[in-house]
């Protein structure tokens, strides 16, 4: 096994150990097949908004993300205004929300695989869409 794969391993193990989710494999299969799947992180500079835990920002990082940074506030306009600032309007973002992606969320269960979850506070990638274009972003990516 490669430094690469072990990396992973050690990351979707400890995530398990740390009570994020219920097993190494699904969690896997999560983050490349469902919520990640086509994003490339190579030199990127990645914002997980309302990141909770860290558990993708620090898969961002695996992944080879120039710069990870995760946000747990609930009040974004003053952060998309000087996101936009500091990257002159010329970044792409890429808005992805696992909710949309989860079935016991439309069921209205609470995911036996991931029970720290707040679903209630998930907003819709289309909300964080409009925010970003209220500052001037032209390039906005929902998944």
């Amino acid at each position: 096994m490669g430094n690469n794969a072990l990396r992973f391993t050690d990351f979707y193990k400890t995530a398990v150990k740390l009570g994020l989710y219920t097993e190494p494999d699904r969690l896997a299969f999560y983050l490349q097949q469902r919520l990640f799947k086509n994003i490339d992180f190579e030199n990127q500079r990645v914002i997980d908004i309302g990141g909770g835990s860290g558990l993708c920002g620090f898969y961002a990082a695996l992944l080879g993300a120039a710069r990870v940074g995760v946000l747990a506030q609930r009040t974004f306009s003053n952060f998309f205004k000087r996101l936009s600032d500091a990257s002159n309007n010329d970044a792409t973002l890429i808005i992805s929300d696992c909710k949309n992606q989860n079935l016991f969320y439309s069921l209205g269960i609470t995911n036996p695989l991931m029970k720290t979850i707040e679903w209630e506070k998930h907003q819709p990638p289309e909300v964080w869409a409009n925010i970003a274009g209220k500052f001037g972003y032209k390039k906005v990516r929902t998944d």
